[in-house]
């Protein structure tokens, strides 16, 4: 498990892009207006979740940045507000985050800092949305969030084995090869460290027919198990 080390942070005002004067039908009408606006054409959808049956919340990758967004059915219209994504994510703990509330919804967000590949961040036993990419994690709740040093975990990736480590009985293996999927008797066959014969397809769609073998081979110095083709 990570090690968490919480840091203290400034809050930062944000800045709220309220739709007043626009007022929509529906859900799917008030995500249409907003995929046209610039600022949306730019970010990257990282999460859309129902928090009732009148609102709904999301989550924006921006650049580098994070921001969300509601989407609010008040009488028979829908209305939509947005937070600012100008968020300063640093320090020398394992994550940073922040709090706030957005058109009645309370929102926790922040970025992993830690030198570790992380696996999932959870609070209070609860996972938290995480985005690997951007390393950004967020979650929505109609209650205040508590964040305190021992309920928030961070799950760290087991290390990677040695390929060297592995044998033809455990090896990783994918029971496909360029569109044929091997039957039980060639996977055993390949297994045993044989050889098995495949009518494939290549790039282009050709067919055509060769022996494959389950080897551990070698990259640019990294190692790893994969199918090795044999012609004629």
């Amino acid at each position: 498990m990570g090690t968490v080390k919480p840091i203290t942070i400034a809050v930062f005002a944000f800045l709220l892009l309220a739709g007043c004067e626009q007022r929509f039908d529906s859900f799917a009408e008030t995500r249409a207006y907003l995929n046209e606006l610039d600022e949306f054409q730019e970010a990257q959808l990282l999460k859309s979740e129902q928090i009732s049956d009148k609102q709904e919340m999301s989550a924006y990758r921006r650049g580098s940045g994070i921001l969300f967004v509601s989407i609010k059915k008040e009488e028979d219209e829908y209305v939509w507000e947005s937070s600012d994504s100008d968020w300063d994510f640093a320090g020398d703990g394992d994550f940073s985050y922040e709090l706030l509330t957005l058109d009645g919804v309370h929102v926790l967000f922040g970025k992993v800092l830690s030198e570790h590949e992380i696996e999932s961040i959870s609070l209070g036993g609860e996972p938290l949305h995480y985005d690997p990419d951007s390393q950004f994690f967020f979650a929505f709740s109609e209650e205040p969030f508590v964040v305190e040093e021992e309920n928030v975990e961070l799950t760290v990736f087991a290390p990677r084995k040695d390929p060297s480590e592995f044998t033809h009985t455990n090896a990783p293996f994918k029971p496909e090869f360029s569109g044929y999927k091997f039957t039980q008797k060639k996977i055993q066959d390949l297994r045993a460290g044989g050889k098995v014969m495949v009518t494939a397809k290549s790039k282009k769609g050709k067919s055509f027919t060769c022996n494959v073998s389950h080897e551990l081979k070698e990259f640019k110095g990294k190692k790893f198990w994969g199918l090795e083709t044999h012609f004629g």
